[in-house]
């Protein structure tokens, strides 16, 4: 039965394409509004950034950024399962995928080349999407990735959230946010950040502060 299921299946392939179409009517019923000081998020925008979310907002974000930014950007996404499933979803919205994350345990997870082919995107004037708390946290816990990619690029960092008023919280670990249909729902694009300097321990902790701040004063958590 499992086999049935497998990525690239028939099965999923077409269990997939229905849940796609799902997707965009869904979010057709949302009321959406938007925060974009820089006008980042539009058809005429040319500039390339690294666009920081938490992990828990990946699903509502895809829908909401012009199909043009979609068009330029490159998303990193896990080797595993689970993975595969997430880079099949940003694909199907137009968003190019680099597979790989940090490693484990002494095991090779793709991170390190996934974060070069990453800084070249960026060289070439492409948007590059890290999840700085992926791909298992822990949660609202910033990871160098994004940092490390915007000081070897020079490319600044775009923090983002999707705020809903009405959501679904699913039990994972990291609490996804699903909005529910008709419910308003706010993208927000804070500040630029440049970061600069060195990638020693002290530097590193200092900018990880800087970002998982300005992460979460965009970041609304329904109170349940």
């Amino acid at each position: 039965m499992k086999k049935l299921f497998k990525p690239g299946s028939f099965l999923y392939k077409l269990l997939f394409s229905m849940a796609v179409i799902m997707v965009k009517l869904w979010f057709k019923t949302l009321r959406v509004s938007q925060v974009d000081p820089n006008g980042l998020n539009t058809a005429e925008s040319k500039v390339n950034f690294i666009s920081v979310m938490w992990h828990n907002r990946l699903f509502s974000v895809l829908p909401l950024f012009h199909k043009n930014v979609r068009l330029r950007s490159f998303a990193m996404a896990s080797r595993s399962k689970d993975g595969q499933i997430i880079s099949d979803l940003l694909n199907a919205f137009d968003i190019e995928t680099i597979r790989g994350s940090a490693d484990k345990n002494g095991k090779s997870k793709g991170g390190a080349a996934a974060l070069i082919t990453c800084i070249r995107a960026l060289k070439e004037g492409k948007i590059t999407t890290i999840i700085p708390d992926g791909p298992r946290g822990p949660l609202y816990e910033v990871q160098p990735g994004a940092i490390m990619a915007s000081i070897k690029s020079g490319v600044p960092v775009q923090p983002i959230s999707v705020n809903c008023s009405s959501c679904w919280t699913i039990s994972s670990w990291d609490k996804l946010q699903v909005p529910k249909p008709f419910s308003k729902v706010e993208l927000v694009l804070g500040d630029l950040l440049n970061f600069e300097g060195g990638l020693d321990e002290k530097s590193m902790l200092e900018n990880k502060q800087v970002l998982k701040k300005a992460l979460m004063d965009i970041t609304v958590d329904l109170k349940v």
